[in-house]
């Protein structure tokens, strides 16, 4: 089943020309079409806790973590219920709306952000992501109309490429909940053609959807390029707009670093560090957490990395992506920590200093804590 979700109000409109075309083609083709028409469904942009029939936590509201407990309760609103169940059936899904600054409308990135739920569409907290994701073994496109004409969303035109304009949507909506992402079809001005050339552009699009079976998806980068810091590694080059732009700003500060160097972020934890000095006495403390809401993490690093040291505490190993061999769990991280002893290992655990990032860590992430030493 080939799915359209569908924002535009007109139905004289040339967006609107657009969604006949396809369910005409389409369905010719032998295809099952469903659509979404947003604004005649009236659907609700705004994502609140009207769209949970039950509430996780009633003392403190978060978004992500209400879908994924709703997604494993079944507990969904009866709209975002009704339209996730279309997108599980579907094969394909078409996102059809006019370009408004540079983006979609927001009634389109209400159903965006109620129905491509955490739990449903994607897992945060699990590592279901990009071609991970759950919607992986999908494809899914952008049809979209723009006031302005081609040449300015040209590489060196006033708007900038299309294809930058689309990543946030390409990327960081479709791709991240992994689908497999055609090249969108883009009707440029559709305000200043003429009828004739308007045609044509109907014409053309049909000519698409009739090979959509045959169109290559668009590429991007996969886990096995990017390095334990979550940026590509130095040995591969840049293939997509969102890298690329982000490669010639690394470029830049490390041009312009005075230490000739700069740290990701992403780096919190340094294990670059001396070797630790391992004895028959050393203690290791292995992590093994999924992250459900990352505020935490930055304080707690900077807080817990000397509360550590105090107690002769070192990184011994941090990991980078973690491929699950077996098992269902899919940690976030996984690292070993090594203290001098079992005593001082603890002695860290039980520090009062240490209670209340105990607690940010509890409340902002699952998992497990291991001590042991080492039998030889």
């Amino acid at each position: 089943m080939i799915l359209i979700v569908y924002a535009h109000q007109e139905p004289t409109s040339f967006n609107h020309a657009l969604l006949e075309t396809s369910v005409e083609t389409l369905t010719a083709c032998g295809h099952e079409v469903e659509v979404s028409d947003l604004y005649a469904m009236n659907f609700e942009a705004r994502a609140t806790r009207a769209d949970f029939q039950q509430a996780r936590d009633e003392t403190r509201f978060g978004y992500a973590r209400e879908q994924y407990y709703a997604n494993r309760t079944n507990s969904f609103a009866p709209d975002i219920a009704a339209e996730l169940d279309k997108v599980r059936r579907c094969d394909t899904l078409i996102l059809q709306f006019p370009l408004w600054w540079f983006s979609m409308p927001a009634i389109m990135k209400g159903w965006v952000d109620r129905v491509l739920a955490n739990g449903a569409a994607y897992g945060g907290s699990t590592g279901q992501f990009f071609e991970r994701g759950m919607m992986a073994g999908r494809k899914a496109m952008v049809v979209t109309t723009t006031g302005a004409p081609a040449v300015m969303f040209n590489p060196s035109g006033m708007c900038g490429a299309m294809e930058a304009a689309l990543w946030p949507i390409h990327n960081g909506i479709l791709r991240f909940c992994g689908f497999d992402v055609l090249p969108p079809f883009v009707a440029h001005g559709v305000d200043i053609h003429d009828r004739e050339t308007l045609k044509g552009i109907l014409a053309d699009y049909a000519g698409r959807l009739r090979t959509l079976g045959e169109t290559e998806p668009m590429f991007f980068h996969p886990w096995s390029d990017y390095a334990g810091d979550m940026l590509l590694k130095p040995s591969v080059a840049a293939r997509t707009i969102g890298q690329s732009a982000r490669s010639a700003m690394q470029t830049t500060a490390h041009t312009n670093a005075d230490a000739g160097k700069v740290e990701s972020s992403i780096d919190a934890i340094d294990n670059t560090e001396a070797p630790f000095e391992v004895t028959e006495m050393t203690a290791y403390m292995t992590v093994i957490m999924t992250v459900t809401d990352t505020s935490w993490i930055g304080e707690y690093v900077a807080h817990v990395k000397p509360l550590m040291a105090k107690h002769g505490g070192k990184p011994f190993t941090i990991s980078g992506m973690v491929e699950v061999l077996e098992g269902d769990t899919i940690p976030t991280q996984v690292a070993t920590f090594a203290f001098p002893s079992m005593e001082a290992l603890k002695a860290f655990m039980d520090d009062p200093e240490y209670k209340p990032w105990k607690e940010a860590r509890l409340e902002g992430s699952t998992g497990s804590i291991f001590a042991y030493q080492s039998m030889g």
